[in-house]
């Protein structure tokens, strides 16, 4: 859903990798299976290249970042933040570090439902520090 001309709320997420959630384990009050597919995000064009703001990346922040890409149209990506849903130690946290390393992006930054193992290996291997409600983040 294109906001303004530069910011779009991403909506369904296509999950296209196979080391991020391809399901979630969340069930409906009638206790059938809830696959998230409405997860939040934001997509940002600035003039250094994309931001992309995560809620919670149910399905994955590099599907998320990807479908930023795809509906913008814009490939260059600035910052990445939000909460990234990773436990870490596992080849889900391994493969999107590696992906978001990739991207050669200015700032990568979690939130919010990303475990301490998982902020740690984001801190060693690219430098990221997580942030917290209420603070103010300048890109």
């Amino acid at each position: 859903y294109r906001m303004t001309d530069d910011a779009f709320f991403l909506g369904e997420i296509p999950r296209q990798f196979d080391f991020e959630n391809i399901v979630t384990d969340f069930t409906k009050e009638d206790g059938s299976m809830d696959p998230v597919m409405d997860d939040s995000g934001i997509a940002l064009i600035t003039e250094k290249g994309l931001v992309v703001i995560s809620g919670c990346a149910h399905a994955g922040i590099c599907n998320t970042v990807e479908h930023a890409r795809k509906v913008t149209g814009v490939n260059s990506v600035h910052a990445v933040l939000g909460g990234f849903h990773l436990k870490g130690g596992d080849r889900q946290c391994r493969e999107t570090i590696s992906y978001l390393k990739s991207l050669d992006a200015e700032y990568v930054s979690t939130s919010h439902c990303t475990q301490f193992p998982a902020l740690v290996e984001f801190a060693n291997e690219l430098g990221s520090r997580p942030f917290m409600t209420g603070q103010i983040i300048e890109l």
